[in-house]
């Protein structure tokens, strides 16, 4: 058995939040593997009437109404927008009893600053003489000096912003402030550079349209990521970095008053114009591929204010095609799987192929060994199923269920190399959003054998390009299909990436020669699929 980690965890003692306390008690749970020490920062906390009599002594009222504000702001949103599984993860954690056992105190250097942090040298050489492998931050301020180089691996930390873009705090705001897409994080290696350090993982997860609720949605899932980096540490002893990329050089800050006030404005303006919309999609389909689809010439299904089709699926049987869609009703607000079938320059629908007592959607459709099978996307019943084709199109069985107790989401499977592939999206801490990771299993077998997940998953963690939207063969290719998405506005276009095989796992290539001119045309599009012949896809 390996040697255990020996890990000091940067604290401040008496305020220890939910996020905090969930990697505290992850690495206690996981004592075989690691040694933990608690190191308290041991920061006086100011009493907040002295705090404000300070404020008001320096002649600094901006900076007191600015902080109302903002306090104000952050009241509104934990007791009106938040539902009750985020408000959970709000509960302050005070004075545990886990701090008891190897607890040490630091003493910081008395400084003006409300942000930076130093130790004296008597806490320096008491961490040396430590012989700390790794140390983590799970303290407020901003840690400069020797104490970054107090163990043999720094001081691991995590930052709740793409530093691309968004450096500084608060976490999670900026993002929802200017509509961005994607709110990132960052686990890196920390330096005197303010997040900018080196960094060993980096990902994009969608922006919620609150602010705080986009905050801890960032912390949460992030942190299943940093106790991944530190399994990854126990196995290899070291840290592996990312290339280095250019970061922003803006430093963000606390919103002003009048930042709050224009963002509860936009807030109402999305609540009312934009959250409640709803797009009546279509299916669209085109004879000839998909760098040739023209959406004036393509036949369409008909349009109705009862219900709307997505997601449709081309499959050949007997020299003649076959699409199987979602077919969404208004009244029951589920989805089940239909099919139609093309026929003389035509779509005729020929009735419903599956429907369960939850929404059904994403009908991936494939052949092996003489039989057909059917993936649906059954995410809101919180399992994956395999369906076996009975008497086609119509007529189907469940033949089991791949995956239990998750939330996977537009599944597709084909065969890279020797073994079949399936590649969905999940997400492993099971809250809402599914649009941002992508994990990849393997299996010699589709239907008798597990899948078996593969290592480095997920394989994407990226709101702009992880949810499946369709797959293409195409001169002996595969292609996958992925959704854009906008801030607070899902399927709104789609990209290709080539899949090709590499050390057992997909890898994914942007491609940049199919040109999808039929974009131009529509609003809206979050799903294609083609054998070249054919090519179908939905449409606002």
């Amino acid at each position: 058995m390996k040697k255990k980690v020996k890990i000091g965890i940067l604290i401040d003692r008496n305020d220890i939040d939910f996020f905090s306390f969930e990697i505290i008690d992850w690495l206690k749970k996981n004592n075989k593997k690691y040694k933990i020490y608690f190191l308290d920062q041991n920061l006086k906390k100011k009493n907040s009437l002295k705090k404000i009599i300070s404020i008001l002594l320096k002649f600094r009222f901006f900076y007191l109404i600015n902080t109302l504000f903002f306090k104000i702001l952050i009241f509104v949103e934990k007791n009106f927008f938040l539902n009750n599984f985020y408000k959970q993860k709000i509960i302050k954690k005070k004075n545990f009893n886990i701090l008891r056992n190897n607890f040490i105190k630091l003493n910081p250097i008395e400084n003006d600053s409300k942000f930076f942090l130093e130790f004296d040298n008597s806490s320096i050489v008491k961490l040396k003489r430590m012989n700390l492998d790794l140390m983590i931050r799970l303290g407020s301020k901003i840690l400069k000096g020797k104490i970054l180089k107090c163990s043999r691996n720094g001081i691991l930390s995590l930052h709740h912003g793409d530093n691309q873009v968004f450096r500084g705090g608060p976490a999670g705001f900026w993002e929802t402030y200017f509509g961005i897409n994607n709110s990132g994080f960052i686990i890196q290696q920390l330096t005197d550079k303010l997040d900018a350090g080196n960094v060993i993982f980096r990902g994009l997860f969608k922006t919620e349209p609150y602010f705080f609720k986009n905050q801890i949605s960032l912390r949460l899932r992030s942190n299943y990521y940093f106790k991944k980096e530190l399994e990854n540490f126990y196995v290899k002893r070291k840290l592996i970095f990312l290339k280095k990329y250019k970061v922003s050089k803006k430093i963000y800050k606390n919103p002003n008053c009048f930042q709050v006030i224009t963002y509860f404005f936009r807030i109402i303006y999305r609540k009312i114009f934009l959250m409640k919309k709803i797009y009546n999609w279509n299916i669209g389909l085109f004879k000839g591929d998909i760098d040739k689809i023209d959406h004036k010439k393509s036949i369409k299904t008909i349009k109705s204010n009862k219900y709307f089709l997505a997601d449709p699926f081309l499959y050949k049987q007997a020299k003649e095609y076959y699409i199987f869609a979602e077919k969404f009703s208004y009244k029951e607000k589920k989805g089940k799987i239909v099919v139609f079938k093309y026929k003389n320059n035509s779509i005729e629908e020929l009735g419903t192929a599956l429907e369960e007592k939850f929404h059904l959607s994403f009908p991936f459709i494939f052949k092996f060994k003489n039989k057909i099978y059917l993936i649906p996307d059954s995410s809101s019943n919180r399992d994956l199923r395999l369906y076996v084709s009975e008497k086609f199109p119509l007529k189907w069985k469940l033949n089991k269920i791949i995956l239990k107790k998750v939330c996977a989401a537009d599944t597709l499977v084909y065969k890279m190399g020797k073994a079949w592939q399936m590649i969905t999206n999940l997400n492993p801490n099971n809250t809402e959003d599914l649009n941002s990771e992508l994990y990849l299993f393997s299996s010699s077998n589709p239907i008798k054998n597990k899948w078996k997940l593969l290592k480095d998953n997920p394989s994407i963690v990226n709101y702009s390009n992880a949810r499946n939207g369709g797959i293409i063969f195409r001169d002996s290719k595969i292609y996958r299909v992925y959704q854009k998405h906008k801030f607070n506005d899902y399927g709104n276009s789609i990209g290709i990436e080539e899949i090709f095989y590499k050390k057992k796992n997909s890898n994914y290539r942007r491609n940049s020669k199919l040109k999808l001119k039929f974009l131009k045309q529509i609003r809206k599009c979050h799903h294609l699929n083609s054998d070249g012949k054919l090519s179908v896809y939905d449409y606002v």
